[in-house]
């Protein structure tokens, strides 16, 4: 009995140790990902080294985020002071973010605002960077550089402001000069805006007949070439080109009837042919109505006396 109670407390203080040994790794890994995960570092991923000398590095830390283009990429993985001068930085950057020789590093952010990031300015050619691969760097401005810069400014700024306020003040004096004019000019924009809307209410129905029948003549236009073929097309133009020829044709027979009528009028003016001599010669025209004259008294001397020019023999 004594040695089943002992093997009991065997497996029970194995169990025991078992669970606190796989208690311990469980946490142990969790913590590993809790870090990687606050460095904004992939958890299962694999990462590559890269390191950095900057004259300063101030607000940057283990943990750091390293940054392409403002997309993190990577931490930084150890901060320390240089041998020769300034900052040693080493970084931790994904596999999967292929940098090339040519990149370079820069210290950008607030410290004060907890705001600091490396960000690294990708190269677009070159070899591809190895591990431990050293990268130059740009050194951005600092705040009493930006404190510099910013002085004239906000002195440019101050003028304008100075320059914008007077501008104010007479523009409110001439206002308050010239009230009864812009309370005027108020009232004559209401009275045209009352006027236009008066208008457009008045001419509403109107305006929707006359886009009422512009949608009809457009619809029935739309109907009268669904109807037409190319069949129809065809013989349409082949009658108008049938009627140009014929036009054509007509044009040139008066012209011709023209000319002709021209030389005859010449031909009249000129005395040549019969009626030419007969307007030109007088003595042609005389005896031409002498001639008629007694045409017509041999006329009436045959219907007085038949006889005298017929004669009928009886057998």
């Amino acid at each position: 009995m004594s040695s089943d109670r002992s093997d009991e407390k065997e497996r029970a203080r194995f169990w025991n140790e078992f669970r606190v040994g796989v208690l311990a790794v469980t946490a142990l890994g969790l913590l590993v990902l809790g870090v990687r995960f606050l460095q904004s570092t992939a958890l299962f991923g694999s990462t590559y080294t890269l390191t950095a000398r900057f004259e300063q590095a101030e607000g940057v830390a283990a943990g750091t985020p390293v940054t392409v283009r403002g997309i993190s990429v990577g931490t930084v993985d150890r901060v320390a002071l240089a041998e020769d001068a300034g900052v040693r930085v080493r970084m931790h950057i994904q596999d999967d973010v292929q940098l090339r020789e040519g990149t370079t590093a820069s210290v950008g952010g607030i410290a004060a605002l907890d705001d600091v990031s490396v960000s690294l300015n990708r190269a677009d050619a070159g070899d591809p960077l190895a591990t431990g691969a050293r990268l130059p760097t740009v050194e951005q401005g600092t705040l009493d550089e930006l404190q510099e810069r910013a002085l004239p400014i906000a002195e440019r700024i101050d003028s304008v402001l100075a320059q914008t306020s007077g501008t104010l003040s007479e523009a409110q004096r001439v206002l308050t000069g010239s009230e009864p004019n812009v309370q005027r000019l108020t009232e004559n924009l209401r009275s045209a805006s009352a006027g236009i809307d008066a208008f457009v209410q008045r001419e509403r129905a109107p305006m929707r007949r006359a886009i009422g029948h512009l949608e009809h003549t457009t619809a029935t236009l739309e109907a009268l070439v669904d109807t037409l073929n190319r069949d129809t097309l065809a013989r349409a133009v082949e009658d108008a080109e049938r009627t140009l020829h014929y036009t054509r044709r007509t044009a040139r027979s008066l012209e011709q009837g023209a000319q002709d009528l021209e030389a005859i009028l010449a031909d009249l003016r000129a005395g040549r042919g019969t009626a030419g001599r007969l307007l030109d010669d007088p003595g042609l025209y005389h005896r031409a109505d002498s001639l008629s004259l007694r045409m017509d008294r041999i006329l009436e001397d045959f219907e007085e006396n038949p006889g005298r020019y017929i004669s009928l023999e009886i057998f």
